[in-house]
């Protein structure tokens, strides 16, 4: 039965198959002959009523580990009670000595998961929640996130989207806890195409992203009434753009890591421009410049992967 880890928790555990063999004299066991449907999800009803001789047991193991409920034969099968040595179990449905079914394993560090289960893995529908408070509920295959499904962690931080193999990929919202929110694409986990960031301040940038940076074609707003429409690289203006002052005047032209550099042109909004005022602008440029390097900076910490620091 293999356990989800986080970035903060990891809770490997034995398959619930790999409980050793049964140690010579072991205790109670009370026979009943019934006949019980198997229990497994994805089986079809027709093959779910074929009869089972069924008895309850009490059964110790030579790992240290204790069953207790539905055998069939030597096999548990039925509902069923596992608990490891080091105090994790697993209670729920079984089928030929795997979880299937409906069920929940707890682990000793504190983890949980209830939901569906198949053939000893995390199959279908359940909710993850680790010792640390953070939780994750959704679909799962073969023991991972995969499909829609909705992430919290403690201090707020919520995603509710698609996932892949344990991973954030596809189209989803991330939400801070300052407010700021992420809702596009998403790739290994990372803000990775097409997608809008918007910070807590209300500065928004939409366009395209690679590895959680601003890379490609965007705009970028700010609620002064400053605006750039182009080029970015590694969340810097890099290549062709538009900057626009709240005034209306504009520099259209090259930028080269976040500077205006080579072929441009000044529209002031007052008119014609003197060398005075182009240089004025230029000044402008670049304390706008100034600023989107402390906004940088806090992209880029708020960018990191909120898995990684949970």
């Amino acid at each position: 039965m293999g356990a989800t880890g986080s970035a903060s928790c990891s809770c490997a555990q034995p398959h619930a198959s790999d409980a050793g063999d049964i140690l010579a004299g072991d205790v109670h066991t009370e026979i009943t002959k019934i006949e019980k449907p198997r229990l497994c999800s994805g089986v079809s009803s027709k093959a779910s009523l074929e009869p089972v001789e069924i008895k309850r047991s009490s059964r110790r193991y030579e790992d240290g580990s204790v069953y207790i409920g539905d055998l069939s034969g030597k096999h548990r099968h039925g509902q069923g009670k596992l608990v490891w040595a080091d105090g994790s179990l697993y209670e729920g449905s079984w089928k030929n000595d795997q979880a299937c079914g409906l069920g929940k394993f707890a682990s000793a560090t504190g983890d949980v998961y209830i939901g569906e289960w198949e053939a000893d893995e995390k199959k279908g529908v359940g909710q993850f929640t680790f010792a640390d408070g953070a939780s994750y509920q959704g679909q799962w295959l073969q023991d991972k996130k995969h499909g829609e499904g909705m992430e919290y962690w403690p201090d707020g931080v919520l995603y509710k989207g698609s996932y892949k193999a344990g991973m954030k990929s596809g189209q989803g919202v991330f939400t801070w806890a300052d407010g700021s929110t992420y809702t596009g694409n998403f790739e290994d986990n990372c803000m990775h195409g097409e997608g809008t960031y918007t910070w807590s301040d209300r500065r928004k940038y939409t366009g395209q992203w690679r590895s959680n940076r601003m890379h490609g074609e965007g705009l970028f707003t700010w609620t002064d009434g400053r605006k750039y429409e182009g080029n970015y690289v590694n969340d810097q203006k890099h290549g062709h753009g538009i900057f626009t002052w709240p005034d209306g005047s504009t520099y259209t032209g090259e930028w080269l890591y976040g500077k205006p550099c080579g072929i441009g042109t000044y529209f002031l909004a007052t008119g014609a421009a003197d060398s005075a005022e182009l240089a004025a602008a230029a000044e402008a440029a670049e304390a706008a410049e100034a600023q989107d390097a402390v906004q940088s900076v806090q992209s880029e910490e708020a960018n990191e992967d909120p898995e990684a620091s949970a």
